[in-house]
C-alpha cells in the first residue's frame, strides 16, 4: 500500500462519515478550518487508495513545536492490515523531517480500537492533561 497526498477533500469527508468520525457540516466554522487548512497545506492530508478509491486517510499538523495526527480513518474491511500504522509512521517521518520531536493525537474516551492502535505504536496516555474547549 502506498501513502500519497489526498486527491480531494470530498473523499475524505465521505470516509470520515462512513467510519463515524465526528465531522460537522461542511459549512460549519470547525469544518471550514479543515477546508482552509487543506487549501493551504494539501500535502498534510494523507491518503491510501486501492483501485482509485480512498480506503484510509489522516490529517497531519505541526506548529514547529509539536505535531499531531487528526481524523485517522480506515475503511472497516481494510482494518488490521497495518494501514493505520503506516499512516502514523508517515506522519512521524514528516515530523522528524521538520525538526519536531513529539507528536500527539486526541482520541475519544470510548474509542478503544484507536487507543489500542496508538498504544501499540508506542504512544503514551497522559492522564495529567485535560482537554478543554470553548466554542465561540
Amino acid at each position: 500500500m502506498k501513502i500519497e497526498n489526498l486527491r480531494n477533500i470530498e473523499d475524505a469527508y465521505k470516509l470520515w462519515r462512513y467510519c463515524n468520525l465526528r465531522v460537522g457540516e461542511v459549512d460549519s466554522i470547525f469544518e471550514k478550518g479543515y477546508l482552509e487548512y487543506y487549501k493551504m497545506f494539501p500535502e498534510r492530508y494523507l491518503g491510501v487508495y486501492q483501485n482509485e478509491s480512498l480506503i484510509a486517510c489522516c490529517v497531519y499538523f505541526h506548529d514547529f513545536r509539536k505535531a499531531s495526527i487528526y481524523r485517522l480513518a480506515v475503511l472497516p474491511k481494510f482494518r488490521n492490515k497495518n494501514i493505520a500504522t503506516l499512516l502514523i509512521i508517515e506522519c512521524e517521518r514528516i515530523a522528524k523531517a521538520n525538526g519536531i520531536n513529539s507528536i500527539y493525537c486526541l482520541i475519544e474516551e470510548n474509542n478503544q480500537n484507536s487507543l489500542k492502535l496508538f498504544k501499540n505504536n508506542s504512544y503514551e496516555v497522559v492522564d495529567s492533561i485535560k482537554y478543554l474547549i470553548k466554542r465561540l
